[in-house]
């Protein structure tokens, strides 16, 4: 008996090991068959839900984009007479030194942007609205503003290039009722960069073309707070509160890179040339 289960085993075994060898080579063969046929097996839901709102450039640019704001409020005769002034507000450049609220709106930014001798900023055309409720008026302009940076490993002295997109931006200011200041809906916009002397030739280092992701702006302050995203923002308002949200979509960046073509040569360079070196 003992004789017969050792004989089973020894049989049961080595049929196992080949059952799973098999199984293996066929698992390896749909895998590469898979890859040959270019497909994935992976769960898109999973790849949507763990995609980041921005991506690293894809070449040696990298891209900024903010909105100036010009805010001009004119008060009624009683609203004057309760203490509230005329004013205007207008944004300066976005630097990373001032606090948010000295700031433009900074609707993108690469995860990386380099600080780069060679950088070009454009503003696009700009957009108007206006509200009036009870109390104010305000005029609202918002200038989009993009900066581009640019790092190539071949030294690079200037750019030229574009970037074009779709915007649509929205923003209300409460005074017992929200009023609607700008409502611009799939407005085409483009910033045109250029930074080269059109007095001297050039020669391109490099060339880059990428589009860029959909990103949005979502953003509700009062005095000096603010809440971002929609999500967080507050359910009751305040007189004085204002909230934007900016969707910008079929963002294109077009951008090339050129030296100097009459650049010095350096001493080595030149000493070749001549024959002199040693």
């Amino acid at each position: 008996m003992k004789r017969t289960v050792k004989l089973a085993l020894g049989l049961a075994i080595p049929a196992i090991l080949v059952g799973l060898a098999l199984t293996q080579l066929r698992c390896r063969g749909r895998e590469d068959n898979a890859q040959a046929h270019g497909s994935d097996t992976s769960d898109p839901d999973a790849t949507i839900a763990t995609a980041p709102a921005t991506t690293l450039p894809a070449g040696p640019t990298s891209v900024r984009v903010s909105i100036r704001m010009v805010v001009d409020k004119k008060y009624n005769f009683l609203a004057r007479v309760a203490g509230n002034k005329n004013s205007t507000m207008t944004d300066k450049q976005y630097s990373e030194s001032k606090s948010w609220w000295d700031n433009p709106l900074l609707i993108f930014k690469d995860v990386s942007f380099p600080n780069s001798k060679v950088t070009a900023g454009a503003d696009s055309q700009t957009i108007t609205g206006s509200g009036k409720s009870a109390n104010v008026s305000v005029d609202l302009t918002l200038v989009p503003h993009a900066e581009i940076t640019l790092k190539t490993l071949a030294a690079s002295d200037c750019m030229k290039g574009t970037l074009t997109a779709t915007i649509t931006a929205i923003s209300d200011y409460y005074d017992g009722k929200w009023t609607r200041m700008a409502d611009a809906r799939d407005t085409p916009i483009a910033f045109d960069f250029n930074t080269a002397d059109p007095s001297r030739p050039l020669r391109p280092t490099t060339q880059e073309t990428r589009t860029m992701p959909p990103f949005s702006f979502e953003r509700y302050t009062r005095d000096r707070e603010k809440w971002e995203p929609r999500s967080a923002w507050p359910t009751t308002p305040k007189s004085g509160d204002w909230r934007c949200t900016i969707h910008v979509t079929d963002a294109k960046l077009m951008i090339t890179g050129y030296q100097y073509a009459d650049r010095a040569t350096t001493p080595r360079a030149a000493a070749t040339q001549s024959g002199t070196t040693k």
